[in-house]
């Protein structure tokens, strides 16, 4: 079958490569980096903690292939991709850490992709992930085709049967768009506003300063003061110096200019745009301006629902599409232990559905709840209401299961 991009450097001992970024970048004397890309925008800790919270949110849910019944559906661990979904997607990874790289990678570059490792028969056994910077999907020949480019240099041309590849929103439907490039604006207008900041902690966040002195003085007596002032006291190292002048000086200082004062509401206005961006209310990077404890839980659920159901959807579907290929079974994240609600709402919400015409019971409840069933299938009945009547019309409704009526009911 020949050896292909992770099957091939795992047999050659070239050791995988890094499908993380690179260190942040660096400032080049008085300018920011001079393009905005996936390792510069890692720079952004609103674009940062964006990712990194929609990658770990989505990779925390257990990602279950299930059978489809004629009324419901059941957990199907037999099936070969049950294990490569839910528990080790290879040997060197669990499914949360391959999971939220692929998601990184979705979210970062617009595409995720991973080589399918295939048995005898064809069935996947392994997904491996492939860095999105080094993979070209193209059409040949009515084919899809997969170019990725190994750590050495050399390249691979993977068939589609292959990969495993999740894109994101796109033009075409076979490649997704990169997140930093559609938000290289609000990237680079927040890579600026952090450089500002750095400057101004530089110098110790200190206003301006002007020294008055008694006298008409000369430039060159003016340029000896301002530079020995800013040798002594400007900078972290320097700060709370005692200063002493000469010749009746005086200090005075000027406060922060407009310009300054604007710094903190261009780093919130940064902070927004980028949980635009990612389609993130901004209280989930930290920014509580709008929120209030009695709309928290709200948003929570509305993050789990508008941010994370999209991406969830597009997984499960390509997972049914390229890994499971059988239209019995299907792939679903468990989205309840991220819906779950306060203590109280979901102990009356679980009133209401196992009261009246219940549709819980109560092994279903304490499920919902991570609780083991009750024994000897107690939990298994289904309660309905008992109507106002005249309590010797319950011997009527007391019966065992054979009919007869239990010893002691009222008659």
């Amino acid at each position: 079958m020949g050896k292909f991009a992770a099957v091939a450097m795992k047999a050659a001992g070239i050791g995988w490569p890094n499908v993380g970024w690179q260190p942040p970048y660096g400032w080049s004397g008085d300018t920011i980096a001079a393009t905005v890309n996936q390792n510069t925008a890692m720079g952004v800790g609103a674009f940062t903690a964006g990712i990194r919270l929609i990658a770990e949110d989505i990779a925390s849910m257990p990602l279950i292939v299930y059978e489809r019944l004629d009324k419901g559906k059941r957990r199907a661990p037999e099936h070969p991709a049950y294990q490569i979904l839910h528990d080790t997607p290879n040997p060197e990874m669990t499914s949360m850490v391959f999971r939220e790289t692929g998601v990184a990678h979705m979210y970062s570059w617009g595409n995720w992709y991973a080589e399918k490792e295939l048995n005898d028969h064809g069935v996947p056994v392994r997904l491996w992930p492939l860095r999105p910077d080094r993979m070209t999907p193209e059409w040949k020949n009515g084919k899809r085709l997969y170019k990725y480019v190994l750590p050495d240099g050399s390249g691979v041309v993977l068939p589609a049967n292959r990969v495993f590849h999740v894109p994101g929103w796109g033009f075409d439907g076979l490649i997704g768009y990169s997140r930093v490039t559609l938000m290289r604006r609000a990237l680079e207008g927040a890579i600026v506003a952090s450089e500002y900041g750095l400057r101004t902690l530089a110098n110790d966040a200190r206003p301006g300063v002007t020294i008055k002195h008694p006298q008409q003085i000369g430039a060159a007596a003016k340029k000896n003061i301002a530079d020995s002032w800013d040798e002594r006291h400007s900078g972290l190292s320097n700060a709370q110096r005692t200063a002493v002048l000469d010749e009746g000086m005086t200090i005075e200082e000027t406060g922060f200019s407009p310009e300054d004062a604007q710094f903190l509401e261009s780093k919130q206005w940064s902070l927004v745009e980028v949980a635009q961006g990612l389609r993130l209310a901004p209280h989930k990077l930290s920014d509580f301006t709008r929120a209030t404890f009695s709309n928290i839980e709200e948003a929570n659920i509305d993050h789990v629902v508008g941010t994370l159901g999209p991406p969830c959807v597009r997984i499960e579907q390509q997972a049914d599409k390229d890994i499971i290929g059988d239209p019995r079974f299907f792939a679903e994240h468990l989205q309840d232990a991220l819906l779950r609600g306060k203590t109280l709402d979901r102990y009356n919400a679980y009133r209401i559905a196992s009261g009246g015409i219940s549709w819980l019971n109560g092994d279903d409840i304490r499920e919902r709840e991570n609780m083991n069933p009750m024994p000897d299938g107690q939990g298994q009945v289904f309660l309905a209401p008992l109507a106002s009547a005249p309590i010797d019309m319950l011997a009527d409704a007391i019966v065992d299961r054979n009919g007869s009526t239990p010893t002691g009911a009222p008659r």
